[in-house]
């Protein structure tokens, strides 16, 4: 039996163990990061043959330790958690602070918010022609990536591109509290899809924003966290999900995003025709494993500076903002070697910086701090804030497979966006304070109405 079939059958043993533990919710930290390596692990099998190469010995196992650690790590503290409890002989506490009625935003509102998506659109579609040479638009996107992401790139209208990126952060905070609101109201509420077209056009207007950029994965997330939020309001109101629609709706889903997912790759430069769709989908999802692999074969720990991999984000900040290095210090962008990708799944950079030891202590924290703020989240009553802050944090999760998403979380634009879709969550939702009073093992709660 070859390492990855092995490893794959691993890993579909620990995400079977994951559901089992967490009593099938599919927001949990576990679920999130085994399902990942599992349809990675499946995509490798399926196209071993055409990315010719087999894992060592080494990867494999540190793969298997690191999936270990998660697992342990996540219901080490859930075990804690639950015994405190029973040690003070107090329930854990639930927030129950639902809206009475549903979350509204007023039409003028409405149409504001419609209006600055179609601006950035608009001023971001400028940005590209003035910075490009001419030629098809693929020519176009390429051109822009290039410059865009160059260590030495200045740019020749910085106060533009400081107006696009911090708009795009608002649009961004903006567009996960829209969508939260939509499925809040629908799950409670049972409101039609029809009842909120306006909200529904923005979230449609926030596609071309990213593709303007020459990304596809913040629609990516976008999408996964509306998936969260939906599977984290249904176990939070104790509704039922139907397992046949959503089974359905998951065939339906996947097959609509391999097509749209690699049609995007013509609108931001990168098509590739020598590929079919699925074989695009398996090298890009599965490409970080091979890079991860070879990677293990180098040396460990062989960055220059103390997690300069690892910590990539703020490395990035402080180079371009103050010069602390030089730009060939800035590891935030740098290709690892299969057909020059830079993903190396969640595990790479930690490599890189600090070895084998490095990954599992990396995986235990990052497996104990998903476990807090499930559990945060999990406790409370909707419509809540921590619901947003949890789907938005767990991509990282989702696409452990795919690259370490964590770098980008420990950056100063991911407490920003956190900070916007907290105030667009106070504005739209209500401030959420809730008051408990804790009587013999049941919780009575008193909880302020949500301001619409």
């Amino acid at each position: 039996m070859s390492n990855l079939l092995f490893l794959l059958i691993t890993y579909i043993a620990f995400l079977l163990l994951a559901l089992f533990l967490s009593k099938g919710e599919l927001s949990s930290p576990g679920v999130l990061f085994f399902a990942s390596f599992c349809l990675m692990l499946l995509l490798a099998n399926i196209y071993q043959w055409y990315f010719d190469y087999e894992i060592k010995n080494t990867t494999f196992g540190l793969i298997m330790g690191s999936g270990a650690a998660f697992i342990i790590a996540e219901y080490t503290y859930k075990w804690v958690k639950r015994t405190s409890y029973r040690i003070r002989n107090t329930p854990v506490p639930l927030v129950r602070g639902e809206a009475k009625t549903p979350v509204n935003i007023s039409k003028p509102i409405q149409y504001c918010i419609v209006a600055l998506f179609l601006l950035v659109i608009v001023v971001a579609y400028y940005r590209i022609i003035i910075y490009t040479d001419g030629g098809t638009w693929r020519e176009r996107m390429r051109q822009f990536k290039v410059v865009a992401r160059s260590l030495n790139y200045v740019s020749p209208f910085p106060l533009l591109d400081f107006f696009i990126n911090q708009l795009m952060k608002i649009e961004q905070a903006l567009t996960h509290v829209i969508l939260y609101i939509i499925l809040y109201n629908k799950i409670v509420f049972k409101t039609q899809f029809r009842q909120n077209g306006l909200l529904i056009l923005i979230l449609a207007l926030y596609i071309p924003l990213p593709l303007l950029q020459g990304s596809r994965q913040p629609i990516v997330e976008i999408v996964m966290s509306g998936v969260l939020m939906y599977f984290i309001l249904k176990k939070v109101q104790k509704s039922k999900i139907n397992i046949v629609r959503l089974a359905l709706f998951s065939v339906a889903f996947i097959s609509a995003f391999i097509l749209l997912f690699t049609y995007f790759a013509s609108i931001v430069g990168r098509a590739d025709i020598e590929r079919d769709a699925m074989q695009y989908i398996a090298t890009y999802f599965s490409g970080g494993l091979k890079n991860f692999d070879e990677l293990i074969v180098g040396h460990p720990g062989s960055t220059k500076y103390f997690g300069q991999s690892t910590f990539s984000g703020m490395y990035s900040f402080f180079i371009k903002k103050f010069h602390v290095l030089s730009p060939e210090e800035n590891l935030y962008y740098h290709a690892f070697g299969f057909l020059g990708d830079n993903t190396v799944t969640i595990f790479g950079r930690w490599y890189e910086d600090f070895g084998g030891t490095g990954v599992i202590t990396m995986t235990v924290m990052v497996s104990l701090f998903f476990s807090g703020l499930h559990d945060r989240a999990m406790n409370r009553r909707a419509p809540n804030l921590t619901h947003i802050i949890y789907a938005h944090q767990a991509n990282a999760l989702i696409l452990a497979a795919y690259d370490d998403r964590i770098a980008p979380l420990m950056t100063f634009n991911n407490l920003i966006i956190i900070l916007l879709i907290t105030i667009c969550f106070r504005i739209f939702v209500g401030g959420g304070k809730h008051r408990i009073t804790f009587g013999g093992k049941r919780i009575r709660l008193k909880a302020r109405e949500s301001k619409t």
